[in-house]
């Protein structure tokens, strides 16, 4: 009886959007959107581009999670996705700092 109780919460949490698979999945999602977008938009590295562009598409947000889903959890959260959001891009901005070259 006590595995029958198991089982019927074990599919009620994969129900819940508010799970901890949800929420790690939702910002574990949110960082790697963010590091790769930034990397994209500031490496100057072709191949490197083009790698951090197929990491975004495999982890989009179409693919493991669904928009309203997505839409919930950050709208639950969003001080939290804030929080990851600038805390994320401030680390890639500084990874994917550029330097003056000189002109000489």
């Amino acid at each position: 009886m006590t595995s029958l109780g198991i089982a019927a919460t074990g599919v009620l949490d994969q129900l819940n959007p508010f799970s901890l698979g949800n929420l790690i999945l939702y910002f574990a999602w949110l960082i790697i959107f963010t590091f790769t977008g930034i990397a994209v938009w500031r490496s100057g590295i072709p191949w490197l581009r083009l790698i951090c562009f197929l990491v975004n598409q495999v982890v989009s947000v179409g693919v493991l999670l669904s928009w309203t889903l997505t839409g919930l959890l950050a709208y639950t959260y969003w001080w939290e996705s804030v929080s990851v959001f600038a805390a994320t891009a401030a680390g890639s901005l500084y990874l994917f700092r550029t330097r003056k070259r000189l002109l000489a």
